[in-house]
């Protein structure tokens, strides 16, 4: 496998396909990396000069197909195999239990469109509501 998508899902754990500047400064401190590690990914993979690299990014200018990458992940779990994922800074544990709750209210309230207010009164019991920050899996 390439090294930079090697090294990229290194510093992914939480298959959130992106990392920041922060990640690859901590990579390269705990590879003890070359001191131009940080500035050759962010010149090759960040030319807009953002935060993010992600693992598209990656992938298409290594000329790597995704889907190949992505298996390195493992299987993707049941809730998220038909779930477009156009971009997620959330972990894959979250992404998960956001989907069983969303799955959760359309069993109970199948005729009504997806909203948090229709989560809470479907899902939940009255005295508790729901709260992406707080979900525990």
């Amino acid at each position: 496998m390439d090294t930079y998508v090697e090294q990229f899902l290194d510093m992914d754990p939480e298959h959130k396909e992106y990392i920041c500047t922060e990640d690859l400064q901590k990579f390269k401190q705990k590879k003890q990396l070359q001191e131009d590690f940080v500035q050759d990914w962010q010149q090759k993979f960040n030319p807009n000069n953002s935060d993010k690299i992600t693992l598209v990014d990656v992938c298409r200018t290594r000329g790597v197909d995704i889907k190949d990458v992505r298996k390195f992940y493992g299987p993707m779990p049941d809730e998220l195999r038909d779930v477009e994922i156009i971009e997620c800074d959330m972990p894959l544990v979250m992404r998960v239990q956001v989907c069983k709750v969303i799955n959760e209210g359309q069993k109970h309230c199948p005729d009504e469109p997806v909203s948090k207010g229709v989560l809470n009164r479907c899902v939940f019991p009255s005295n508790k509501r729901l709260d992406p920050f707080c979900m525990q899996t």
